[in-house]
């Protein structure tokens, strides 16, 4: 625990990745959500948090979590690839493929 009292975010990734496991899909959705209020940029638990809200049939606020990370940095291309997933289950197909294009590098010159 850091000086304060304060867990480190990390922490509650790990929690949120063990619960998981455990199938408790609620109590994933909240850990995540716990430590993205710490650290609302980090990619990786907005991600996971995504797929957490994804497999409990949540699209919309799948959509927020990673609208919300790309907010953040738009330039980090994990988020979009749930993106363009979730575009294209609900027949979407040229939101699909927009995000998967902003998900690649650019073109080099």
């Amino acid at each position: 625990m850091k000086a304060g009292g304060q867990v480190p975010v990390t922490c509650y990734l790990f929690l949120a990745r063990t619960l998981m496991l455990e199938n408790k899909q609620d109590d994933v959705i909240a850990t995540f959500r716990t430590g993205l209020k710490l650290k609302p940029g980090m990619t990786v638990a907005r991600c996971d948090l995504a797929a957490a809200l994804f497999s409990t049939g949540r699209c919309r606020e799948t959509e927020t979590s990673l609208e919300t990370g790309l907010a953040h940095d738009a330039t980090e291309p994990e988020p979009h690839c749930p993106l363009a997933m979730d575009a294209a289950m609900q027949g979407q197909y040229l939101r699909a493929g927009e995000q998967c294009a902003e998900a690649l590098p650019a073109p080099c010159s």
